[in-house]
């Protein structure tokens, strides 16, 4: 983490964290400027490792959601969406995160170097998910794959209304 922000620095695009009411966006100035007031962006000067672990989600757990809040993956130099196998991903638990990073490295499907939002909200969660099924992606929610990369657990996520269509087609 601390060379990605020595690198975005060097390239003039530092990176910053943007105040979103409870929740918070981290990413670089120019994805995030478009979406800032101007005095809620905050330029990001060091970063220290911390354990995660329950106590600690706990401790910040600010939602008070069913299926918020859920974690989603960028590029952690451009700030593209990342996805394995023609869907975005998101992860409902990140005490979980290493078990499936590690079953996608294994299937051979490992992301770059990435960076994650957090949806923290309904709107959150539903907005990123429309976008992406508008735009012909498909959702996975905890996805885990075979040495073939077949899914084999995790949720696959549908647009409910494109479900009814193609049945009232048939």
């Amino acid at each position: 983490m601390r060379s990605a922000l020595a690198r975005a620095d060097a390239e003039g695009d530092p990176f910053y964290v943007l105040e979103q009411g409870e929740g918070y966006s981290f990413a670089p100035y120019s994805l995030l400027v478009p979406r800032s007031s101007g005095d809620d962006l905050f330029r990001v000067g060091a970063v220290e490792p911390r354990p995660l672990t329950a106590a600690l989600l706990d401790a910040h757990d600010l939602a008070k959601s069913y299926y918020a809040p859920l974690m989603m993956f960028h590029d952690a130099h451009t700030g593209a969406i990342l996805g394995l196998q023609g869907a975005v991903v998101l992860v409902s638990d990140p005490l979980a995160l290493p078990v499936l990073l590690e079953n996608w490295r294994r299937a051979d499907l490992e992301f770059p170097p990435f960076a994650t939002t957090i949806l923290r909200t309904y709107v959150d969660v539903d907005g990123a998910v429309g976008e992406t099924l508008d735009d012909g992606l498909g959702v996975l929610i905890d996805p885990r794959f075979d040495a073939r990369r077949n899914l084999v657990s995790g949720y696959v996520v549908f647009d409910l209304d494109a479900l009814v269509s193609e049945r009232q087609e048939r």
